[in-house]
This record gives structure tokens, C-alpha cells and sequence, in this order.
């Protein structure tokens, strides 16, 4: 099966998971592609990988970049889904990248993937007012990495109990 895996961060844990998660889905035969930021450096480049990884997202960081950065990434993402039926989403790109992203590919007839590291974000950011639960909503299966956190999500958004997946996470290794 063909996958896009999009983790927005180029660095730090949810970087080292989805580097894991795409080696996990090629050993499987799934043929993946990891989209990530162009900034900063992708801290993995160094390391052998089983999947191509294209760091395309952009990062809104100036005024006037944080005015075209969603179009930019709603282009990318739409153009790097073309040819597959599944996008698995490691991390918010932000408020008003994600709604308008998410539902081109859903009228593209994707499927998405959300992994709900955190049921709420630590980042201010992505705490917007009904930001997190929509995209619960949108999404076609949500992946939580232990009971208590689906509990969590469940308490949150009950309409999206049979969505909710458990998958421990595992070994870095």
C-alpha cells in the first residue's frame, strides 16, 4: 500500500516515531513517503532510510510567510497525496492549514490517519477554540498510544469512540 506519513516537525520525538513508524510500514510492503518541515534541518538526515523523505512543508515564521505558508503546504499536501489512498497526520501543521487541508484530501477521497500524541496540545498554538476536536472529527481513525489517553479523547469527543485506536508505543530502538 501506498502511504503518506506527514510529520511536521523535523527534529525531536515525533520526528524519531514517524522515522520508526515508516521503517515499521516498509517492512510490512507498504511503500512510504515521510513529508516533514524545511525547517529547521531535518535532524535524521544522516541516517539510512527505507522511505523517501521529502522536507517540503513550509514553517510560517515571518509575518508574510505565515500569510502563504497554508496555501503552500495545502498545494504540497494535495499534490503528494495524488497517488495515495491514505495520509497519516503525526502532528498538527496549525489551525488553519489543517481544516483546509484535511478537507481537500477528504474530498479527494483520502483517508486520513491522525496520531494523537497528545489528546490536547502542550503548544498554545494549536489550542484554538474547536481546533483539535474538528479534527477528530474529520478524521477516519485515530490512533492514541495507551487506554488512558483513549479515555481521555473519549471524555473529550465522545461522537469519535469507534474511531479511536489503541497502539503502543514503542521500542526507539
Amino acid at each position: 500500500m501506498k502511504r503518506l506519513l506527514v510529520c511536521s516537525l523535523g527534529h525531536g520525538g515525533i520526528c524519531h516515531y514517524t522515522y520508526c513508524l515508516a521503517d515499521a510500514l516498509h517492512l510490512l510492503g507498504d511503500n512510504v513517503t515521510v513529508l516533514t518541515q524545511d525547517y529547521p534541518a531535518y535532524e535524521l538526515s544522516g541516517i539510512a532510510h527505507t522511505h523517501r523523505l521529502k522536507p517540503v512543508l513550509k514553517v510560517g515564521i515571518g509575518r508574510l510567510s505565515r500569510l502563504y505558508t497554508p496555501f503552500a503546504n495545502l498545494q504540497c499536501l494535495t499534490l503528494e497525496a495524488r497517488d495515495v489512498p491514505l495520509v497519516h497526520f503525526q502532528w498538527p501543521l496549525g489551525p488553519r492549514t489543517d481544516h483546509m487541508t484535511w478537507r481537500a484530501l477528504k474530498r479527494q477521497g483520502k483517508r486520513i490517519v491522525y496520531t494523537a500524541h497528545n489528546v490536547v496540545p502542550h503548544e498554545v498554538g494549536n489550542k484554538r477554540e474547536g481546533h483539535i476536536p474538528s479534527l477528530y472529527a474529520l478524521a477516519d481513525a485515530i490512533i492514541v498510544h495507551d487506554e488512558h489517553l483513549k479515555r481521555q479523547l473519549v471524555t473529550l469527543c465522545p461522537e469519535v469512540e469507534d474511531k479511536v485506536h489503541v497502539n503502543a508505543l514503542g521500542n526507539y530502538n
